[in-house]
Protein backbone atom coordinates (compact mmCIF):
# COMPACT_ATOMS: atom_id res chain seq x y z
CA UNK A 1 0.00 0.00 0.00
CA UNK A 2 1.41 3.21 -0.91
CA UNK A 3 2.73 5.40 2.07
CA UNK A 4 0.54 8.29 0.76
CA UNK A 5 -2.38 6.78 1.02
CA UNK A 6 -2.10 4.94 4.32
CA UNK A 7 -0.68 8.13 6.06
CA UNK A 8 -4.32 9.82 4.70
CA UNK A 9 -6.26 7.38 5.95
CA UNK A 10 -4.77 6.96 9.19
CA UNK A 11 -6.64 10.21 9.64
CA UNK A 12 -9.43 10.58 7.88
CA UNK A 13 -12.00 10.22 10.00
CA UNK A 14 -14.62 7.66 8.70
CA UNK A 15 -15.03 4.70 5.87
CA UNK A 16 -11.14 5.18 4.01
CA UNK A 17 -9.54 5.23 7.29
CA UNK A 18 -11.63 2.57 9.33
CA UNK A 19 -11.09 0.64 5.74
CA UNK A 20 -7.41 0.32 5.98
CA UNK A 21 -6.96 -0.15 9.65
CA UNK A 22 -9.25 -3.31 9.99
CA UNK A 23 -6.59 -4.98 7.93
CA UNK A 24 -2.90 -4.71 6.84
CA UNK A 25 -2.48 -5.31 3.47
CA UNK A 26 0.51 -5.27 1.03
CA UNK A 27 -0.31 -3.77 -2.20
CA UNK A 28 3.19 -3.28 -4.76
CA UNK A 29 3.88 -0.43 -6.87
CA UNK A 30 1.13 1.91 -7.05
CA UNK A 31 -1.78 1.27 -5.03
CA UNK A 32 -3.51 1.56 -4.17
CA UNK A 33 -5.43 3.00 -3.96
CA UNK A 34 -8.31 1.92 -6.35
CA UNK A 35 -11.26 0.90 -7.57
CA UNK A 36 -13.24 -2.52 -7.85
CA UNK A 37 -16.11 -3.36 -5.55
CA UNK A 38 -17.55 -6.94 -4.73
CA UNK A 39 -20.95 -7.44 -5.83
CA UNK A 40 -24.14 -6.53 -4.02
CA UNK A 41 -25.05 -8.93 -2.04
CA UNK A 42 -27.58 -10.33 0.26
CA UNK A 43 -26.59 -11.29 3.72
CA UNK A 44 -23.19 -12.29 3.53
CA UNK A 45 -20.56 -11.86 1.08
CA UNK A 46 -19.73 -15.29 -1.24
CA UNK A 47 -18.44 -16.13 -4.42
CA UNK A 48 -20.04 -19.05 -7.21
CA UNK A 49 -17.33 -21.36 -8.24
CA UNK A 50 -18.06 -23.52 -11.85
CA UNK A 51 -15.46 -25.30 -13.80
CA UNK A 52 -14.86 -24.06 -17.52
CA UNK A 53 -14.27 -26.23 -19.87
CA UNK A 54 -10.52 -26.86 -20.39
CA UNK A 55 -9.10 -25.97 -24.45
CA UNK A 56 -6.87 -28.53 -26.03
CA UNK A 57 -3.73 -28.91 -24.47
CA UNK A 58 -4.95 -27.75 -20.80
CA UNK A 59 -5.84 -31.53 -19.70
CA UNK A 60 -3.09 -30.23 -17.35
CA UNK A 61 -4.89 -27.67 -15.16
CA UNK A 62 -8.35 -26.44 -14.59
CA UNK A 63 -9.52 -23.36 -14.62
CA UNK A 64 -12.48 -22.62 -11.97
CA UNK A 65 -14.97 -19.23 -12.00
CA UNK A 66 -15.76 -16.96 -9.34
CA UNK A 67 -17.62 -14.57 -11.11
CA UNK A 68 -18.00 -10.83 -11.66
CA UNK A 69 -15.62 -8.78 -9.21
CA UNK A 70 -17.52 -5.43 -10.14
CA UNK A 71 -18.01 -6.60 -13.90
CA UNK A 72 -14.50 -7.84 -13.72
CA UNK A 73 -14.07 -11.80 -14.42
CA UNK A 74 -12.27 -13.49 -11.80
CA UNK A 75 -10.76 -17.21 -11.69
CA UNK A 76 -8.87 -19.84 -9.90
CA UNK A 77 -6.66 -22.10 -11.05
CA UNK A 78 -5.77 -25.62 -9.86
CA UNK A 79 -4.46 -28.46 -11.22
CA UNK A 80 -6.09 -31.48 -13.01
CA UNK A 81 -5.04 -35.52 -11.81
CA UNK A 82 -6.37 -38.39 -14.19
CA UNK A 83 -8.52 -36.05 -15.91
CA UNK A 84 -10.18 -34.58 -12.27
CA UNK A 85 -9.83 -31.32 -11.08
CA UNK A 86 -8.67 -30.47 -7.51
CA UNK A 87 -11.01 -28.23 -5.70
CA UNK A 88 -11.07 -24.66 -5.96
CA UNK A 89 -9.67 -24.24 -2.21
CA UNK A 90 -6.72 -25.69 -3.51
CA UNK A 91 -5.38 -23.43 -6.49
CA UNK A 92 -2.13 -22.46 -7.87
CA UNK A 93 -3.01 -18.97 -9.43
CA UNK A 94 -5.58 -15.98 -8.95
CA UNK A 95 -6.69 -14.53 -12.45
CA UNK A 96 -8.64 -11.66 -13.00
CA UNK A 97 -9.32 -11.19 -16.81
CA UNK A 98 -9.92 -7.65 -18.75
CA UNK A 99 -8.29 -5.79 -21.79
CA UNK A 100 -5.88 -3.08 -21.13
CA UNK A 101 -6.97 0.05 -21.44
CA UNK A 102 -10.58 -0.75 -20.15
CA UNK A 103 -8.85 -2.24 -16.88
CA UNK A 104 -6.20 -0.16 -15.35
CA UNK A 105 -3.41 -1.79 -13.25
CA UNK A 106 -4.52 -0.60 -9.92
CA UNK A 107 -8.13 -1.80 -10.66
CA UNK A 108 -6.95 -5.50 -11.36
CA UNK A 109 -4.77 -5.58 -8.55
CA UNK A 110 -7.84 -4.49 -6.04
CA UNK A 111 -9.73 -7.42 -7.54
CA UNK A 112 -6.89 -9.83 -7.42
CA UNK A 113 -7.23 -8.10 -3.70
CA UNK A 114 -10.55 -8.53 -3.20
CA UNK A 115 -11.01 -11.81 -4.63
CA UNK A 116 -8.36 -13.42 -2.89
CA UNK A 117 -10.22 -12.27 0.42
CA UNK A 118 -13.57 -13.73 -0.81
CA UNK A 119 -12.08 -17.26 -1.51
CA UNK A 120 -10.54 -17.45 1.67
CA UNK A 121 -13.22 -16.71 3.53
CA UNK A 122 -15.02 -18.95 0.53
CA UNK A 123 -13.03 -21.58 2.09
CA UNK A 124 -14.01 -21.45 5.79
CA UNK A 125 -9.69 -20.23 6.31
CA UNK A 126 -8.46 -23.33 4.84
CA UNK A 127 -6.94 -22.61 1.23
CA UNK A 128 -4.49 -25.32 0.42
CA UNK A 129 -0.92 -26.26 -0.84
CA UNK A 130 0.13 -29.12 -2.42
CA UNK A 131 3.32 -30.25 -3.41
CA UNK A 132 3.72 -33.04 -5.44
CA UNK A 133 4.66 -35.61 -3.51
CA UNK A 134 4.25 -33.86 0.25
CA UNK A 135 1.68 -33.64 2.37
CA UNK A 136 -0.84 -30.62 1.85
CA UNK A 137 -0.71 -27.44 4.02
CA UNK A 138 -2.35 -24.15 4.48
CA UNK A 139 -1.02 -21.52 2.13
CA UNK A 140 0.21 -18.44 3.50
CA UNK A 141 0.11 -16.18 -0.24
CA UNK A 142 -1.53 -16.99 -3.33
CA UNK A 143 -0.20 -15.31 -6.86
CA UNK A 144 -2.65 -13.32 -8.63
CA UNK A 145 -2.43 -12.66 -11.95
CA UNK A 146 -3.77 -10.01 -14.86
CA UNK A 147 -4.63 -11.54 -17.84
CA UNK A 148 -6.58 -9.89 -21.27
CA UNK A 149 -9.32 -12.49 -23.42
CA UNK A 150 -5.93 -13.88 -24.57
CA UNK A 151 -4.22 -14.10 -22.12
CA UNK A 152 -6.89 -16.29 -20.62
CA UNK A 153 -7.43 -18.82 -23.76
CA UNK A 154 -4.23 -19.66 -22.79
CA UNK A 155 -3.95 -20.59 -19.82
CA UNK A 156 -7.12 -22.81 -20.28
CA UNK A 157 -5.03 -24.51 -23.18
CA UNK A 158 -2.27 -25.04 -20.47
CA UNK A 159 0.30 -22.35 -21.72
CA UNK A 160 1.96 -20.15 -19.45
CA UNK A 161 1.01 -16.48 -20.90
CA UNK A 162 3.03 -13.13 -19.49
CA UNK A 163 0.61 -11.38 -17.47
CA UNK A 164 0.01 -8.22 -18.18
CA UNK A 165 0.62 -7.85 -14.05
CA UNK A 166 0.84 -9.66 -10.90
CA UNK A 167 0.81 -9.89 -7.76
CA UNK A 168 1.16 -11.75 -4.44
CA UNK A 169 -1.25 -12.32 -2.09
CA UNK A 170 -1.28 -12.69 1.31
CA UNK A 171 -3.41 -15.32 3.66
CA UNK A 172 -4.31 -14.52 7.39
CA UNK A 173 -1.30 -16.40 8.95
CA UNK A 174 -3.50 -18.37 12.08
CA UNK A 175 -4.15 -21.96 10.46
CA UNK A 176 -7.90 -22.40 10.01
CA UNK A 177 -9.17 -18.92 10.78
CA UNK A 178 -11.68 -17.11 9.03
CA UNK A 179 -9.76 -13.67 9.59
CA UNK A 180 -11.71 -12.12 6.44
CA UNK A 181 -15.02 -11.18 8.25
CA UNK A 182 -18.24 -10.20 6.56
CA UNK A 183 -17.91 -6.52 7.93
CA UNK A 184 -14.07 -6.21 6.54
CA UNK A 185 -15.04 -7.46 3.10
CA UNK A 186 -18.35 -4.62 2.90
CA UNK A 187 -15.58 -2.15 4.35
CA UNK A 188 -13.18 -2.73 1.93
CA UNK A 189 -16.42 -2.76 -0.86
CA UNK A 190 -17.34 0.57 0.01
CA UNK A 191 -13.34 1.58 -0.34
CA UNK A 192 -13.07 0.72 -3.57
CA UNK A 193 -16.48 2.18 -4.89
CA UNK A 194 -15.42 5.13 -3.91
CA UNK A 195 -12.51 5.12 -5.49
CA UNK A 196 -14.19 3.75 -9.17
CA UNK A 197 -16.33 6.93 -8.65
CA UNK A 198 -13.04 9.38 -9.11
CA UNK A 199 -11.77 8.00 -12.42
CA UNK A 200 -12.50 10.67 -13.96
CA UNK A 201 -10.23 13.05 -11.69
CA UNK A 202 -7.43 10.38 -11.21
CA UNK A 203 -7.63 10.57 -15.39
CA UNK A 204 -7.73 14.85 -14.94
CA UNK A 205 -4.59 14.18 -12.95
CA UNK A 206 -2.58 12.31 -15.28
CA UNK A 207 -3.51 14.89 -18.22
CA UNK A 208 -2.01 17.62 -16.06
CA UNK A 209 1.40 16.04 -14.88
CA UNK A 210 1.77 14.75 -18.49
CA UNK A 211 1.16 18.72 -19.23
CA UNK A 212 3.66 19.57 -17.14
CA UNK A 213 6.23 16.91 -17.87
CA UNK A 214 6.05 18.22 -21.43
CA UNK A 215 5.47 21.73 -20.98
CA UNK A 216 8.74 22.55 -18.18
CA UNK A 217 10.08 19.20 -17.48
CA UNK A 218 9.15 18.18 -14.93
CA UNK A 219 10.70 14.85 -13.75
CA UNK A 220 10.43 15.05 -9.78
CA UNK A 221 7.90 15.54 -6.57
CA UNK A 222 8.85 16.68 -3.12
CA UNK A 223 7.59 17.97 -0.09
CA UNK A 224 8.62 21.12 1.13
CA UNK A 225 11.04 19.89 3.98
CA UNK A 226 12.70 18.16 1.31
CA UNK A 227 13.42 20.79 -0.98
CA UNK A 228 13.38 23.56 1.67
CA UNK A 229 16.21 22.14 3.09
CA UNK A 230 18.54 21.97 0.05
CA UNK A 231 17.46 23.94 -2.74
CA UNK A 232 20.19 23.90 -4.77
CA UNK A 233 20.04 19.93 -5.35
CA UNK A 234 17.73 20.47 -7.98
CA UNK A 235 19.42 22.75 -10.15
CA UNK A 236 16.82 24.50 -12.35
CA UNK A 237 14.19 22.05 -12.85
CA UNK A 238 10.62 21.75 -12.03
CA UNK A 239 9.25 19.74 -9.16
CA UNK A 240 5.82 19.03 -7.91
CA UNK A 241 5.34 19.77 -4.19
CA UNK A 242 2.45 20.21 -1.89
CA UNK A 243 1.96 23.49 0.35
CA UNK A 244 -0.50 24.86 2.46
CA UNK A 245 -0.84 29.23 1.98
CA UNK A 246 -0.90 30.87 5.01
CA UNK A 247 -0.39 34.73 3.49
CA UNK A 248 0.29 37.53 1.15
CA UNK A 249 3.33 38.87 1.82
CA UNK A 250 3.21 41.73 -0.95
CA UNK A 251 0.99 41.55 -4.98
CA UNK A 252 3.78 38.84 -5.93
CA UNK A 253 4.77 37.01 -2.83
CA UNK A 254 3.25 34.25 -0.54
CA UNK A 255 4.32 32.50 2.63
CA UNK A 256 3.39 28.55 2.49
CA UNK A 257 4.02 26.45 5.08
CA UNK A 258 3.69 22.22 4.72
CA UNK A 259 0.43 20.17 5.31
CA UNK A 260 -0.38 18.65 9.04
CA UNK A 261 0.99 14.82 8.04
CA UNK A 262 4.43 16.45 6.52
CA UNK A 263 7.32 17.44 8.60
CA UNK A 264 7.00 21.24 9.18
CA UNK A 265 8.91 23.69 7.41
CA UNK A 266 7.87 27.01 5.19
CA UNK A 267 8.80 28.69 2.38
CA UNK A 268 7.96 31.89 0.19
CA UNK A 269 6.45 31.65 -3.34
CA UNK A 270 7.89 34.39 -5.56
CA UNK A 271 5.96 35.31 -8.78
CA UNK A 272 3.07 33.83 -7.12
CA UNK A 273 -0.10 36.56 -7.93
CA UNK A 274 -0.97 36.50 -4.47
CA UNK A 275 -4.74 37.89 -5.67
CA UNK A 276 -5.07 34.61 -7.30
CA UNK A 277 -4.77 33.00 -3.87
CA UNK A 278 -7.24 31.25 -1.08
CA UNK A 279 -7.06 29.11 2.40
CA UNK A 280 -6.03 25.51 2.07
CA UNK A 281 -3.80 23.06 0.08
CA UNK A 282 -2.41 23.53 -3.10
CA UNK A 283 -0.58 21.17 -5.63
CA UNK A 284 2.40 23.36 -6.51
CA UNK A 285 4.65 23.28 -9.24
CA UNK A 286 7.89 24.84 -9.06
CA UNK A 287 11.65 25.96 -9.29
CA UNK A 288 13.55 26.33 -5.80
CA UNK A 289 15.63 29.18 -5.22
CA UNK A 290 18.27 30.48 -2.90
CA UNK A 291 17.20 30.79 0.52
CA UNK A 292 16.43 34.99 1.87
CA UNK A 293 17.44 36.65 4.86
CA UNK A 294 14.53 37.76 6.45
CA UNK A 295 14.45 39.85 10.26
CA UNK A 296 12.61 36.53 11.32
CA UNK A 297 16.05 34.43 9.59
CA UNK A 298 16.37 32.68 6.41
CA UNK A 299 13.98 31.84 4.51
CA UNK A 300 13.40 29.16 1.61
CA UNK A 301 11.97 30.32 -1.49
CA UNK A 302 10.56 28.94 -5.10
CA UNK A 303 9.25 30.44 -8.38
CA UNK A 304 5.81 29.82 -8.58
CA UNK A 305 5.20 28.25 -12.09
CA UNK A 306 1.84 26.78 -11.87
CA UNK A 307 -1.03 25.22 -9.02
CA UNK A 308 -4.35 23.46 -8.29
CA UNK A 309 -6.32 23.96 -5.38
CA UNK A 310 -7.00 20.70 -3.27
CA UNK A 311 -10.07 19.16 -1.59
CA UNK A 312 -8.10 16.98 0.63
CA UNK A 313 -5.74 18.81 3.16
CA UNK A 314 -2.64 16.62 1.70
CA UNK A 315 -4.08 17.10 -2.15
CA UNK A 316 -4.20 13.05 -2.40
CA UNK A 317 -7.39 14.34 -4.48
CA UNK A 318 -4.58 15.80 -7.40
CA UNK A 319 -2.16 13.39 -6.97
CA UNK A 320 -3.84 10.22 -7.45
CA UNK A 321 -3.49 9.09 -11.21
CA UNK A 322 -4.95 5.49 -12.60
CA UNK A 323 -2.92 2.91 -12.48
CA UNK A 324 0.50 4.31 -11.39
CA UNK A 325 -0.32 4.34 -7.48
CA UNK A 326 -0.59 7.81 -5.44
CA UNK A 327 2.14 9.34 -7.30
CA UNK A 328 3.15 9.24 -11.36
CA UNK A 329 5.83 7.18 -12.13
CA UNK A 330 5.48 8.46 -16.00
CA UNK A 331 7.15 11.81 -14.84
CA UNK A 332 10.05 10.10 -12.98
CA UNK A 333 8.47 9.60 -9.15
CA UNK A 334 10.22 6.37 -7.44
CA UNK A 335 8.87 5.23 -4.28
Amino acid sequence: MSSLLWDRCKQAPMTQAKALQLYPLRIAATLLCCALTLPAFSGEPGISLRELAPLPGGDKAAIWSMGLINEVPAFVRTVRNSGKADEPCRPDLLIVQGERGKLAGQYAEAAMVLAARALHRHCKGQVWYAPVGQAPRLRADLRGEWHDAAGLKALQAGQSPQPLSYENLDFPKTPGTQAVSVQQLQLEEQFYKEHRQKRPQYEANLQRFQGWQKQHGLKQHASLDQWSRNPFAYGTQAISSVVVFQRALNHQEVSVTAPRNQAGADALLLQADASSWKAGAWLVLIKPGAPKNTTYGTIATAQLLAKVACTEFDCVDQLFIPGQGDLPEVWGYKK
